[in-house]
């Protein structure tokens, strides 16, 4: 390959990254809350789903702890999905000129 500029065939050719667009999701296990979120939220919260793990063990005579699930120890979930735009671009070692291949 030939420069346009100088003529010099000490020209590299190489890919470079012009974008990248993409996102992940992460949940793995319980979110931080604050102090001001338990205090006002989270106690009561917790509460009443004590009350109704209770309410339906009562009512399934316990069957239903047998098959209970901890959220926490199933792992979470990881979606992660990127795309990525390249364009190749040639470098003159001599002149320094670059272009668009």
């Amino acid at each position: 390959m030939k420069c346009p500029k100088c003529g010099s065939q000490n020209v590299i050719v190489q890919r470079e990254q012009t974008a990248s667009i993409g996102g992940s999701i992460h949940s793995f296990g319980k979110s931080g809350h604050s102090f001001l979120y338990w205090l006002l939220i989270g106690w009561w919260w917790w509460a009443i789903k004590v009350a109704m793990k209770f309410l339906l063990a009562v009512c399934t005579m316990g069957i239903s702890l047998l098959f209970h699930r901890n959220k926490n120890k199933a792992g979470g979930r990881t979606i992660s999905a990127n795309k990525t735009f390249n364009k190749t671009v040639a470098v003159c070692q001599s002149c320094g000129h670059h272009w668009k291949v």
